[in-house]
């Protein structure tokens, strides 16, 4: 797992490390989050289907839409519920391209606030 303040680092890591989701804020410094997941969709590599779930705090319909033509698996809106988080990150995760389990993201634990983050 990785955290980053902007998309260009995030980015730049995504480049050199292999992940199994990735989790962006619509709303960044720099690089919004519609233009990571437009980048990371337009990857060459296997690194183009990264399942990806945003979270913001933009509730309207046209910012969720724009999220998902950009190439978005879900959109999550904020305040974030810690369940709700789960139920999202498990329902992507079944949807993905290649078996992905919660093992890769929490140690092989399942998915609960104690265990998360």
């Amino acid at each position: 797992m990785s955290a980053h303040l902007n998309a260009d680092a995030a980015l730049l890591d995504l480049a050199v490390n292999d992940y199994d989701m990735i989790l962006v804020d619509l709303r960044m410094p720099g690089m919004d989050g519609v233009a990571l997941i437009e980048n990371v969709r337009h990857r060459t590599d296997f690194r183009q289907r990264i399942p990806i779930l945003v979270i913001t705090a933009e509730g309207d319909r046209l910012a969720h839409d724009r999220c998902r033509s950009a190439g978005a698996d879900d959109v999550l809106a904020k305040p974030v519920v810690m369940d709700d988080l789960f139920d999202k990150i498990g329902a992507v995760l079944a949807r993905a391209p290649e078996a992905v389990t919660f093992q890769n993201i929490v140690g092989g634990l399942p998915p609960s606030p104690e265990n998360c983050c």
